[in-house]
């Protein structure tokens, strides 16, 4: 394999190279459980971490390019058994200490420990060695391509708290330690999050940057729509999340606009494959068969395409454009029906989705409304993200269709998301709330993993998606594009296609005057 040595070329500022000033708003749905980079995994906390934290690699910007972070270089064993990286001298945390290795070391072993957040990327590793006190190696298991690619997703922590009695878990809930932008100074839980400008940032701020973000937690769509339009929100989850109207007529308000990313983006609608009638793959294709897809397309406004993967339209060469797009066919909805032994037997199914997402509960009813031609009651529920989550993850609770919606992939490499959707030891987590397991796909991902040759990664990440039409344990349901709204004077933003929506990363962003 080619060595990867890739040194930063840009230019760094000073951190007193100029003063931040002024204070954006962004306006939340709801709030995290948590602020633990070691544990945080869902949007609402993301919206947090990633002003907090650094990896020791990052995505370049819009794209997925690779680059250089808190490590300034890195080099991959010709056999990707060990990975070397080289960090960047002079980096405070927080809490004013030092970059190190023995304290990536200690960061990255406490992710891995608690097993969640990152560490769903660290599966692989094996041993984090200090080879000397800048350079860490990262030993695997096994050659993991997805150990490179996810390490700008393993934010990087202080030592201070990693040795207490309950390693951090205390302080990490509430405080920050990291080495980003922003530092967390308050938190009023159900209110707002102050997020303050860390002056010893190690990039500094040069040009234009804001010095305070205030996220406002507020759930209902409309009352951030009116915040938007009166100005009082400079940003808002809305058009990404949750379009209730054509952005187009909100951006036509006085000091609102509207701008669309590229972005990768899949809408997943979730059957349990594991309990209940839809243990059966003959139910689950025939509520595929009897979606409205083109409705769906209409719920985000138009700004959507039909879908024909579960892949994202366009993400590597594993998505395969030649597959033909899903289509309503109630005949054959009802042909599987009738294989099921569901034809003239009344069948009710629970649908549950997240209660701040009104495009979740939209694609309910539209699911309600094209089962009822099969004779199927679907009963609708929205709960907040944490009781739903909690519900998921006990088998015997979780519901028969639960709506993920938009899924982004947040790794260059397809089998990130696959993995996050479907892994077999996943099931029941976020996200695979299908509680789908085969040992066929799990078998493909692991080859894949392995294979560091791209051609025949994304020809194996081709067959899983091939696979999982064949099991349908979703209903992939549009393609939607990426609508933000904001205010005019806000300037800098850029959307990363690896992030979640509504994630906005607010250092290259200022306010215009």
């Amino acid at each position: 394999m080619t060595t990867l040595a890739l040194l930063a070329t840009l230019a760094l500022g000073s951190p007193a190279a100029a003063a931040p000033s002024g204070s954006v708003t962004f306006a939340i749905p709801s709030e995290p459980a948590t602020v633990d980079p070691a544990i945080e995994v869902a949007g609402p906390g993301y919206r947090v971490l990633v002003q907090l934290y650094e990896g020791l690699l990052e995505y370049r910007g819009a794209t997925t390019e690779l680059g250089p972070a808190l490590a300034q270089s890195w080099t991959v064993a010709p056999d990707g058994s060990w990975i070397d990286l080289k960090l960047r001298p002079n980096v405070r945390f927080h809490d004013g200490t030092i970059l190190d290795a023995e304290t990536v070391k200690a960061s990255i072993e406490r992710t891995k420990a608690i097993g969640r957040g990152g560490a769903f990327f660290l599966q692989t590793l094996k041993e984090v060695q200090v080879v000397d006190r800048m350079t860490v190696r990262l030993v695997a298991a096994q050659p993991s391509v997805s150990l490179l690619y996810g390490l700008p997703k393993v934010f990087i922590t202080g030592k201070a708290h990693l040795a207490d009695p309950d390693h951090g878990a205390a302080f990490f809930a509430t405080g920050s330690n990291g080495t980003g932008p922003y530092r967390l100074t308050r938190w009023d839980k159900g209110q707002t999050i102050l997020l303050d400008h860390f002056p010893d940032y190690w990039r500094g701020f040069p040009g234009n940057h804001v010095a305070q973000v205030v996220e406002r937690v507020v759930p209902a769509a409309g009352t951030q729509q009116l915040l938007l339009e009166r100005g009082d929100a400079h940003l808002v989850v809305l058009a990404s999340i949750g379009i209730t109207q054509d952005p187009k007529e909100l951006a036509a308000k006085p000091g609102v606009r509207m701008v669309e990313s590229p972005a990768f983006r899949v809408t997943v609608i979730s059957m349990n494959t594991q309990k209940g009638p839809l243990k059966d793959v003959r139910l689950r294709k025939a509520l595929q068969a009897a979606f409205d897809y083109d409705g769906m397309v209409q719920v985000y406004k138009g700004y959507a395409e039909v879908p024909n993967s579960p892949l994202p339209k366009g993400f590597t060469q594993a998505y395969e454009p030649s597959l033909p797009p899903f289509k309503r066919d109630l005949g054959q909805a009802k042909r599987l029906l009738a294989e099921a032994g569901y034809q003239g037997r009344p069948l009710t199914l629970s649908f549950v989705y997240t209660e701040t997402e009104p495009q979740a509960r939209l694609a309910g009813l539209l699911m309600q409304q094209a089962v009822q031609e099969l004779g199927i009651t679907l009963s609708l529920e929205g709960k907040p993200f944490a009781t739903l989550a909690a519900q998921i993850a006990n088998l015997e609770t979780a519901p028969d269709i639960q709506a993920t919606l938009t899924m982004t992939p947040r790794s260059a490499d397809p089998g990130e998301l696959l993995r996050t959707l479907y892994l077999g030891n996943n099931a029941g987590k976020p996200f695979n709330y299908s509680w789908y397991a085969s040992p066929t796909v799990d078998r493909l991902l692991a080859d894949a993993d392995r294979t560091f040759d791209d051609a025949k990664r994304m020809a194996l990440y081709r067959e899983v998606a091939r696979k999982l039409i064949e099991d349908a344990p979703s209903i992939w349901a549009a393609y939607p594009r990426l609508i933000e709204v904001m205010r005019d004077e806000v300037q800098g933003y850029t959307y990363s296609p690896l992030n979640y929506s509504g994630i906005f990363p607010f250092y290259p962003i200022w306010l215009r005057q």
